[in-house]
């Protein structure tokens, strides 16, 4: 009779084996960490992109600006932002300049999540620029922001 179960055995190990070594690599992709930093995360998502020399003609053709953003901190202060973002091509300008309202929304919903400290100095401004990268990279489909460039920034 144990010779009759010892496949069936066997065969219900394995079973449960690649169940849970399935339900473990799940578990790991469902729930890792994304808590990695903003500068490094945008310095991963350009790795594959080869650098091409543009023009400063080229440059300018497939930037978009967004002038005087103002928003809370939630430190209570404010802040009044301008940028300048260069794209990767222009199918990625036109579903930039398309997708404005949700880019701005991203703007908002980051610089709200600053405080003074964080969006102070050099640091803050490239904080604020990688994060802002790495969000809007997400929803772009047709190309990638290529740089963020802060023209004016006031606090107070």
């Amino acid at each position: 009779m144990f010779k009759k179960m010892l496949p069936w055995v066997i065969m219900i190990f394995v079973v449960i084996t690649l169940i849970v070594f399935a339900a473990f690599l799940l578990w790991n992709y469902l729930f890792k960490d994304s808590n990695e930093d903003p500068s490094n995360e945008a310095r991963n998502s350009v790795e594959q992109v080869e650098g091409v020399k543009m023009t400063a003609q080229e440059t300018k053709e497939l930037s978009v600006d967004m002038n005087d953003i103002l928003t809370n901190l939630t430190s209570g202060e404010f802040i009044k932002i301008s940028f300048t973002f260069e794209l990767s091509n222009e199918s990625a300008k036109e579903e930039f300049v398309l997708l404005d309202f949700k880019i701005k929304a991203i703007i908002t919903q980051t610089l709200s999540d600053l405080t003074v400290e964080q969006a102070q100095g050099s640091a803050g401004l490239d904080f604020i620029s990688s994060t802002l990268m790495n969000k809007i990279n997400q929803v772009l489909e047709k190309g990638k922001v290529r740089q963020v460039n802060i023209t004016n920034k006031v606090l107070s």
